[in-house]
């Protein structure tokens, strides 16, 4: 045992006696040996071997220890139940995504002879491929060190002129295979950063990664290069750059020649530093040469705003540095547009490296930012600064111009000129700014979209970047499309961080309790709630424009099928209940945040048209209703567990409660985000407002399941109730929102509980209703439970099968394939096989686009 470890600990925490003994083993393997866990733990592992490779693409890790640690994660992993036979669909791909882009490629040309549907046979022949490959990359490692091959390194003399001889200096023996060629050709000359010795300081580098060669000046780089007879372009000795077969260009100016030699940049710094001061100079010259060869590779998030005050405006370069604690302004920027003065501060900056400034005074000044269409205005506070920051370009043509036009993606920061940034957007504004919108580019870059306007991020696309990328490989575990990933997420397999897990809960657990202590039961005796607002939401706008339009279209909608009077019939009937009130003429001026709503007809329901409001309409730049409340904990995790449960005994039951949104009040000072438009008889818009929880926003379902759970918990304690606990404690159970699943053994329990359930329920407003139950003597024997259908005759649960025959006629894409995967509802996992197949299909073709026809290889698997 490994001392001061936490089992360590553990152990010591006992007396070492022997009557402790069992109780410190099991202690042990309650902490550590719970097998669901390991299995966690060593998935775990196997995904960092993947994203590791993914991230240190350019790193080479030797094939011997990627098997060892493959083979040693498998062997785990099958003792604790986790075999090939069972699991091989989730690890062939881990263990495959795993290795090299050339060993893949070796492996696929040898898989071509096993069949695709036998993955467990796959996974056996990959793992038996592998070790034969590391037995063969021994032997070869044998053979080279038997013979000596890497004592003739040349001695390196810096006194020694190289001359014209063609010096390349060994340090690492590649093993050559028939992949290796390959690859080694589309490789580029800077990757080979321990093939060569830098011709600057003679480390061993590739001479243009010299950190010591960035802070030379620019000539005796120069004489450097032509003393050793280097090229111009590689910095390889040996030839010059008309013959140099490197092809890549000055990331700068675009010439032929390495970033290190480049005249330009030494102009363009001459230029900045006549800007500023001599102090300025001296501490800002070190950042801007280590910073040059980094300008036109990284795009940054710069945009352009309107400055705005009063009668004045003016257009600016601004950046968002998320980096930055407060937001800025420059001196210049700021007199000009005369803001006035707010505030003072002292301020010491923090610097990358852990270095500080001296305490420098910044004026205050509450600026007004506006985008460029006018669209969008916002109030900050910014602080005056000298410079900003020196060189930063705006974003020029190159193969992100046509994917942006595309997506229709306008960028604001376009120019060939580069102006200075006048406004620093720092963390302070940021996130208000932030719409969640983004594109990743296939060029690699990102496109974020912002209030202010969109903006392009992330590392250009150079030539021998190009080639780099080409020879990596896209595996299936990293994919663009978020929502089609989710279909083999962690998640959806059951393996969740259980750390997360127990924050998220805790999270939950603390937004139910501070909505349970704001429940109370009105005069009418009904629960009475406040909407579960979120901590520091946004403000919510009103809403009316985007209700009044879809209040047109649906008049018009209800005309035309005939529905328009049973529709206002509803609403007048839930007038007289109370469920919903007229605003005064008095309030109708206050402000009010409006739901548009439509109807929704179903023929064999027991509500045949009901209104569905809309909580999630916003403005283009605003926020909904929905996204400033709480949803609650996913409900949808019941499911499984509810269906297991109702499957226990012999009679099932089911019921639900008659509109069981409408029976829980809304205080009055949240009735106005409830507002609602609708005709009166004179064909005049009134304005309504919901009194009761609102079927439609995305937080009902969580206050109607905390409210019953509250409810049965008031009832358990009260003595009227007590003989009733066994009913109190089955209902506890049983509900999916307002559905009620349970299951008893015999008749005589069934009516005792349908008896006493009803007047439980009827205590807190609620009436059960729709009773269903096993054998029971209707004219309909199917019915819908939870998702499933119920087939009451024969006590069976069946899918809800749709026929694919119309869809599958058509041409097969990937939509189509998503649409097939997501047709069936399976909260059990009974057509787990068979659903597991399409998904699959779907990493295989996750680039192509939605509506693109598949290869015909893939097309005749998913017939299959």
């Amino acid at each position: 045992m490994i001392p001061n470890s936490r089992a360590a600990d553990s152990v010591n925490s006992f007396p070492p006696t022997s009557q402790n003994y069992d109780k410190v083993i099991n202690s042990l393997k309650n902490r550590f040996g719970k097998d669901e866990l390991l299995v966690e733990v060593y998935v775990r592992e196997l995904l960092t071997l993947v994203i590791s490779k993914a991230i240190k693409s350019s790193e080479q890790i030797p094939l011997s220890k990627i098997y060892d640690k493959l083979e040693a994660q498998l062997r785990v992993l099958e003792s604790l139940g986790v075999t090939k036979d069972k699991c091989a669909a989730m690890l062939y791909p881990l263990v495959e995504s795993s290795l090299p882009e050339e060993l893949i490629r070796t492996w696929q040309r040898q898989a071509t002879a096993i069949k695709r549907n036998n993955i467990e046979e796959r996974l056996t022949k990959l793992t038996e491929f592998l070790q034969s490959e590391v037995e063969n990359e021994e032997t070869l490692r044998m053979a080279v060190n038997r013979f000596n091959l890497n004592d003739n390194k040349p001695s390196c003399n810096n006194n020694n002129k190289l001359g014209k001889k063609k010096v390349r200096w060994i340090n690492e023996v590649n093993i050559p295979t028939a992949t290796g060629l390959l690859t080694r050709e589309s490789k580029n000359v800077n990757q080979s950063t321990k093939n060569y010795l830098c011709i600057f300081c003679r480390e061993e580098r590739h001479s243009s990664r010299c950190g010591k060669a960035k802070q030379m000046p620019l000539e005796e780089k120069w004489s450097i290069v032509k003393e050793r007879n280097c090229c111009f372009n590689c910095l390889i000795p040996g030839h010059n750059t008309q013959a140099c077969k490197f092809n890549s260009k000055c990331q700068w100016c675009g010439r032929k020649h390495s970033i290190l030699l480049c005249r330009e940049i030494l102009n363009k710094d001459k230029s900045l530093r006549e800007t500023t001061s001599e102090d300025l100079n001296k501490h800002n010259k070190e950042a801007n040469l280590a910073n040059a060869s980094l300008i036109p590779e990284v795009c940054l998030q710069t945009i352009r705003v309107i400055l705005k005050n009063d009668n004045k405006e003016r257009v600016v370069r601004a950046i968002m540095d998320s980096g930055s604690q407060r937001s800025y302004i420059s001196k210049q920027a700021a007199e000009e547009m005369e803001y006035q003065l707010h505030c003072e501060n002292r301020v010491v900056h923090l610097l990358l490296g852990g270095t500080s400034t001296k305490p420098q005074n910044h004026r205050g000044y509450l600026i007004h930012l506006k985008s460029l269409d006018n669209e969008y205005s916002c109030n900050s506070m910014a602080f005056n600064q000298d410079i900003i920051c020196h060189g930063i370009p705006s974003i020029n043509n190159g193969p992100w111009v046509h994917e942006l036009v595309k997506r229709n993606i306008i960028l604001t920061d376009v120019s060939q000129s580069t102006d200075p940034i006048e406004v620093l957007i720092g963390a302070d504004v940021i996130g208000k700014l932030m719409t969640g919108k983004l594109h990743n580019l296939e060029c690699g870059m990102t496109a974020v979209e912002t209030k202010l306007g969109w903006t392009l991020m992330g590392k250009k696309p150079t030539e021998e970047n190009s080639k780099n990328d080409a020879a990596l490989i896209v595996t299936s575990m990293f994919v663009q499309e978020a929502d089609i990933s989710n279909l083999w997420s962690l998640d959806v397999m059951g393996i969740t961080d259980p750390v997360e897990t127990k924050s998220r809960e805790r999270a939950q657990e603390e937004i139910c309790e501070r909505f349970r202590q704001a429940v109370t039961i009105n005069e009418n005796k009904r629960y009475e709630i406040c909407l579960p607002w979120k901590e520091n939401h946004p403000n919510i706008e009103t809403n009316k424009e985007i209700a009044q339009k879809r209040l047109l279209i649906t008049k018009k909608k209800l005309k035309g099928q005939g529905l328009y009077e049973e529709y206002d019939q509803v609403f007048m009937k839930w007038l007289k209940e109370g469920i919903i009130e007229k605003v005064t003429v008095e309030e109708e001026n206050l402000w009010g945040h409006y739901l548009p709503h439509r109807h929704v007809l179903k023929e064999n329901s027991t509500t045949r048209l009901r209104p569905v409001f809309d909580a999630s309409a916003k403005s283009k730049n605003g926020v909904s209703l929905d996204q400033c409340l709480e949803t609650g904990p996913n409900l949808i995790e019941l499911i499984p567990s509810i269906l297991l449960c109702f499957r226990k005994k012999e009679i099932g039951v089911i019921s639900d409660i008659e509109k069981a949104f409408l029976q829980i009040s809304i205080t009055p000072r949240d009735r106005n985000v409830l507002r609602f438009l609708w005709w009166n008889k004179n064909n005049i818009i009134e304005i309504y407002r919901y009194t009761r929880v609102v079927f439609g926003v995305t937080s009902s379902p969580f206050i109607l399941a905390t409210i019953i759970k509250l409810h049965l918990e008031r009832i358990a304690q009260e003595d009227q109730f007590i003989h009733m606990s066994d009913t109190i404690k089955k209902l506890f159970s049983s509900f999916y929102v307002d559905n009620c699943v349970t299951n008893v053994d015999s008749v005589e329990e069934l009516y005792q509980f349908k008896e006493e359930s009803k007047i439980l329920m009827t205590e807190g407003g609620f009436n059960l209703r729709g009773w269903e139950y096993t054998h029971c003597e209707e004219p309909h024997q199917l019915t819908s439970v939870l998702g499933l259908t119920w087939d009451k005759k024969e006590d069976v649960l069946m899918l809800k099968c749709l026929r694919f025959s119309e869809i599958i006629k058509e041409k097969i894409t990937k939509r189509i394939i998503l649409t097939i995967s997501h047709k069936i509802f399976d909260p059990i996992g009974f057509a787990c096989p068979v659903l597991l197949y399409p998904k699959l299909l779907l990493q295989t073709i996750n680039t192509l686009e939605w509506d693109t026809e598949v290869p015909q290889e893939v097309e005749q698997e998913f017939r299959k």
